[in-house]
């Protein structure tokens, strides 16, 4: 896979926006969370197999506030993204509720348990090649 001219700058901008938008939603659905925990900061390979591959990635555990049901959070979350541009979906699994949500290739997951307060969080840009 070769370099393609403008992909370290276009994986970039998505990868700042990407970040944006999930401190937007740890800060107000998880307030008080260790945002030093995030880290969003360098593109990170895909996988060994494709090693010029790279992409932005990471998951993030907050605790929603006690007083915040899963239902509250759920359709919370679900009308931030909307309201951002984000084409969203809501899907159960088994004890909670996945939020999905894509944008310009780059998609944000939302895991949010029924019976307890940890919501994971976890965000990716589309891979671009990048010189090894």
């Amino acid at each position: 896979m070769g370099e393609v001219p403008g992909a370290r700058a276009e994986l970039d901008r998505l990868g700042h926006a990407l970040r944006t938008q999930l401190l937007d939603l740890i800060t107000l659905l998880t307030p008080g969370a260790d945002l030093t925990l995030l880290f969003l900061d360098e593109p990170t390979p895909v996988d060994e197999d494709h090693p010029s591959a790279h992409h932005y990635a990471t998951t993030f555990r907050g605790k929603r506030p006690d007083s915040v049901t899963a239902a509250d959070t759920v359709r919370h979350a679900a009308a931030l993204l909307a309201n951002s541009g984000w084409e969203v979906s809501e899907s159960r699994e088994v004890n909670r509720t996945l939020v999905a949500a894509y944008r310009n290739r780059c998609t944000l997951e939302l895991r949010i348990p029924d019976h307890t307060p940890t919501i994971l969080y976890s965000a990716n840009t589309p891979a671009f090649p990048l010189p090894e």
